[in-house]
């Protein structure tokens, strides 16, 4: 329940004391079949009126471009935005923060992996997978690739990997099957790269693209391996995205895409956006 409720209440029980009618104290009380938000206001088990908490403006947009446009739309003279990684937020007015427009900004599939798995190690078949699937089109460089198809070479070579006896053999993995040979060649395993060089998205809403320098680290005991960014690169990749979106909302709001003006006069009214700030609204 609201303070202004309370206040409201408070104000009632005033008029009951200074001989507004009322017997007793009014009480606030939950009304069953009304929805969410409605009370009613009774005296001597009588109910005297319903009241409403205040519906605060909760307006959810899809995209930072949207909610840019949203923002230029209403040219509030008072309101701010709030860019974080996970949440942009627009505020009506600065002082009084409880009419807000949000727009969620969700993790691409690719960047939540490497937030949550990489560094861990996997099998071979879980590598390949990962990489055809997951990181299909996401292997931007390769150090040593002879081909301009990064993603599909990394992905052979891997296929091709076996270990017996803590060395490195040449082998098959496909879809559904495994093929091993028997010899055992120093050019496989001189062919597995030490890096490769990721290429992703980091939110689904949000089409910026961002490298991301990674280790390929082998184990031959089991032939595991496991992908891990190297210091600071997704950090650094990050606060880069976020400072982008900061600079996207401030200047590129098309004003073709805005609502039509009311008058002529507004057609040509400069489009001022908020203040934009890194942080989140408590």
């Amino acid at each position: 329940m609201s303070d202004i409720l309370n206040e409201t209440v408070k104000s009632i029980a005033q008029f009951a004391v200074s001989g507004a009618g009322f017997t007793a104290a009014p009480k606030l009380v939950s009304l069953p079949n009304e929805r969410s938000g409605i009370y009613g206001v009774e005296n001597d088990d009588k109910l005297v009126v319903k009241l409403a908490e205040p519906a605060w403006h909760g307006e959810t947009l899809e995209s930072p471009r949207h909610l840019a446009e949203f923002a230029a739309a209403r040219q509030r003279k008072d309101s701010a935005i709030y860019v974080s990684d996970g949440l942009i937020t627009m505020v009506y007015d600065f002082e009084d923060r409880r009419d807000k427009a949000i727009c969620e900004m969700k993790h691409s599939q690719q960047w939540d992996w490497l937030i949550r798995a990489s560094g861990n190690w996997m099998t071979q078949e879980e590598i390949v997978r990962l990489l055809r699937i997951t990181f299909r089109g996401c292997i931007d460089s390769v150090p040593g690739a002879e081909s301009g198809a990064p993603d599909r070479e990394v992905v052979d070579i891997l296929r091709k990997l076996k270990v017996i006896g803590g060395s490195i053999q040449e082998g098959e993995i496909q879809q559904g099957r495994e093929s091993f040979g028997k010899s055992i060649t120093g050019a496989v395993q001189q062919s597995v790269p030490e890096e490769i060089c990721l290429n992703i998205p980091i939110y689904t809403r949000y089409p910026l693209h961002v490298r991301i320098a990674c280790a390929l680290e082998i184990n031959p005991m089991g032939l595991k391996l496991k992908i891990t960014p190297f210091p600071r690169e997704m950090e650094i990749a990050q606060d880069r995205v976020l400072s982008q979106i900061c600079d996207d909302i401030r200047g590129n709001v098309d004003p073709h895409a805005l609502p039509a003006p009311d008058d002529d006069a507004a057609t040509n009214r400069a489009i001022k956006m908020p203040p934009v700030y890194r942080g989140v609204v408590n």
